[in-house]
């Protein structure tokens, strides 16, 4: 699955790691989570298809949050996960991930939790297994 694939880029890449651990979460973070963590999700998928039909092709953006106390610390770890993505092609475990891209980055501060929060939109081209 392609949520495992970008999990296992997220957690072994060394600058991100250093940052976060294992604190890189599929979709919501705990209630109980410490800072700084990671959190990922897709907002969007396109099928790719050809004149023959589906050819297992899918482009999804998956917005990739980054939490912090403080806005340099949310800076500082979505430089490392800009690092990590952006421009990475290979095989992770049986998901072949063609190409990731960062298409938009944003500063945003949650009044709720005081929180800084930088989310990346990451455009990430694999084959659908």
């Amino acid at each position: 699955m392609i949520d495992e694939a970008i999990y296992s880029i997220l957690t072994c890449d060394v600058g991100v790691s250093a940052l976060v651990g294992a604190r890189v979460y599929p979709i919501i973070m705990p209630q109980d989570g410490t800072l700084p963590a990671i959190v990922f999700s897709r907002i969007a998928t396109d099928r790719e298809l050809s004149h023959s039909g589906s050819i297992d092709v899918t482009k999804g953006v998956f917005q990739i949050s980054c939490f912090s106390e403080t806005p340099f610390g949310a800076k500082q770890l979505a430089k490392a996960v800009y690092s990590a993505m952006h421009g990475y092609a290979g095989t992770v475990g049986t998901e072949h991930v063609f190409m990731c891209k960062c298409i938009n980055e944003v500063d945003a501060f949650e009044q709720d939790t005081d929180v800084f929060h930088v989310p990346l939109d990451m455009l990430v081209t694999y084959k659908d297994t």
